[in-house]
């Protein structure tokens, strides 16, 4: 079988307008009447300096932040990198309602706050569980996206 390095060039031109022209038949996927808005914060924590303590970061939308009266959020993006071979705990919650969803790994995508208003603050909720050799202090670098439909 041929491959496309042995093919003729005006043959390869014919093949790949043959393939434009079928991607042209087929149906584009809806798309939204609106498009989700977003704010994003990032920071870094406190020290933590010993196993069973907590720190929080909170993050809110920026001073003056466009985000429309009644917004609600779609879904929830946090993330934290750290260096230290320490076993850490890390919850991501509302401010307004408490509920918080625990990050497993580095990130968490969530939308276990849709609904709520999105120009709330959220926090990050770091434990650590177990230094794991690694000694203190613990520094954690996070961010937070949050996705709003206005």
């Amino acid at each position: 079988m041929p491959t496309a390095d042995s093919l003729e060039p005006g043959l390869r031109a014919l093949l790949r307008m043959a393939a434009l022209a079928t991607a042209m038949l087929l149906p584009l996927p809806a798309l939204p009447a609106e498009a989700d808005a977003l704010w994003n914060a990032s920071g870094t924590s406190g020290a933590l300096t010993a196993p069973g303590r907590e720190v929080s970061q909170h993050f809110s939308p920026e001073a003056g932040a466009s985000i429309p009266a009644g917004a609600k959020v779609t879904r929830i993006n946090a993330t934290r990198r750290y260096e230290s071979n320490a076993w850490l705990k890390t919850e991501l919650c509302a401010v307004s309602t408490g509920q918080c969803v625990e990050m497993h790994g580095s990130s968490v995508t969530t939308s276990a706050f849709q609904g709520l208003p999105a120009a709330q603050a959220f926090f990050l909720r770091h434990q650590v569980r177990q230094w794991a050799g690694s000694s203190p202090p613990l520094f954690i670098r996070s961010s937070v996206t949050v996705w709003y439909r206005p």
